[in-house]
């Protein structure tokens, strides 16, 4: 429809209403009739991008609360390591191939700033690079299912490769030996 329609349509419309009303009505009929036709496709565009985003669901924290070691240390980051043999655990290529880089950082799978804990069955190695272009984003589904079949390649026998970012007894037992010790020590300062 023309500017020219539009305004020959406003004039000739019904006469309770006002010049302007009736271009107001004429441009928003003719912007949703240009934008349905030209973008039907949209929804289903929008739908399948948040199907392909959506973060692996049962595998978090039950909780948002975050743990109180931002990053892993000592005993877990060179378990982290060594599952990975000291290599960057990104995919490359579409998730063909895994990434050359030795690894110089371990990194959570669902982040810290997520409620993701510092838990080696939540730990992944990576290079500089990957970890700085990660960030904090959660990594998709499919993403994490890839990375735990290649894990099945590389991992040392008999450690568990599925992501799972819950922390176990163990783990919450040594959180609190950490901070029996850190009040111990913070007691004798004054």
């Amino acid at each position: 429809m023309t500017v020219t329609e539009v305004l020959n349509q406003a004039v000739s419309t019904e006469p309770g209403l006002d010049l302007a009303q009736s271009i107001q009505q004429m441009i928003v009929q003719v912007v949703w009739n240009f934008f349905w036709g030209q973008a039907y496709w949209v929804i289903p565009l929008f739908v399948i991008y948040q199907v392909a985003t959506w973060p692996i669901m049962g595998r978090g924290p039950e909780d948002r609360s975050r743990d109180e070691w931002r990053g892993f240390k000592y005993e877990a980051r060179n378990q982290v390591m060594q599952n990975a043999s000291h290599r960057c655990e990104a995919l490359m290529f579409l998730t063909l191939f895994r990434c050359k880089q030795a690894a110089a950082e371990a990194d959570h799978i669902i982040p810290w700033s997520k409620g993701g804990p510092t838990v080696v069955s939540n730990g992944q190695a990576l290079c500089r690079f990957h970890n700085r272009s990660k960030g904090s984003k959660q990594l998709p589904w499919w993403h994490v299912l890839r990375l735990e079949k290649r894990r099945k390649a590389y991992f040392p026998e008999g450690v568990p490769v599925r992501v799972h970012a819950v922390m176990t007894e163990q783990d919450k037992a040594a959180r609190l030996a950490w901070q029996a010790a850190r009040d111990a020590r913070g007691r004798g300062r004054f």
